[in-house]
């Protein structure tokens, strides 16, 4: 009953789309409807998580990242490591052993994350904040070191290029930071929590500062 409130909606966002369109100017009425559909996003209700890896191993050191190409494209609000295999750690001793980073080290304790994605060119996009920035770790509330998944969301949304190779990283290899005591290889799937893309029409609000395609919106600078 939701989705087919949702849809009925999204019908008629695309007619007043099509009408503003045809308008030579906009109300301040107008920017305000357009600005909520910016903060609420409808699409985010029929998103879904959905693999896009098979599954792929990363070292802590050597330049040995997990590499894969995605098997779908669209755009993204978070992706998700799922635990598979193996472990990795910062520290020789094994006790240390963890899914994501160095369980129970020092200062990064249980929760210090060190799991990074990148881009085939090697730009950080996930996560977009780092707790200890010389190392590439973070925390992350609800997860730690050894939890089955890790979750990553993004600040504004990323797309997922069919055929654009990605990177998953330890942090520390990434950036070559005390790299020579790092063991282990922790294998995973990648998974991303896709909005849908159907078929819809886009408009541009005329002199305004939104621009709206279907199910998303996006802030025109």
């Amino acid at each position: 009953m939701i989705l087919h409130r949702i849809h009925l909606f999204l019908h008629w966002l695309q007619k007043y789309c099509t009408t503003l369109s045809q308008s030579k100017s906009s109300n301040l009425v107008t920017d305000k409807i357009l600005r909520f559909l910016l903060i609420t996003n409808f699409s985010y209700l029929t998103a879904e998580w959905k693999p896009i890896s098979g599954v792929v191993c990363a070292k802590g050191n050597r330049k040995k990242p997990a590499v894969f190409t995605p098997l779908l494209q669209g755009t993204a609000t978070k992706l998700k490591l799922v635990y598979k295999s193996g472990f990795i750690r910062c520290d020789n001793n094994d006790k240390h052993n963890s899914h994501w980073g160095c369980y129970g080290h020092n200062t990064l304790k249980h929760d210090g994350l060190n799991m990074v994605i990148t881009d085939s060119q090697n730009s950080i996009l996930l996560p977009t904040k780092f707790d200890y920035k010389d190392g590439k770790w973070y925390k992350m509330p609800g997860y730690n070191s050894r939890s089955p998944n890790l979750v990553l969301p993004s600040d504004v949304g990323m797309y997922i290029c069919k055929g654009c190779p990605l990177k998953v990283w330890y942090g520390e290899d990434l950036v070559d930071f005390t790299t020579e005591d790092n063991n282990g290889k922790v294998c995973f799937q990648v998974y991303a929590f896709m909005l849908p893309e159907p078929d819809k029409p886009s408009c541009v609000v005329p002199k305004g500062k939104i621009h709206l395609t279907g199910y998303f919106t996006s802030v025109i600078i």
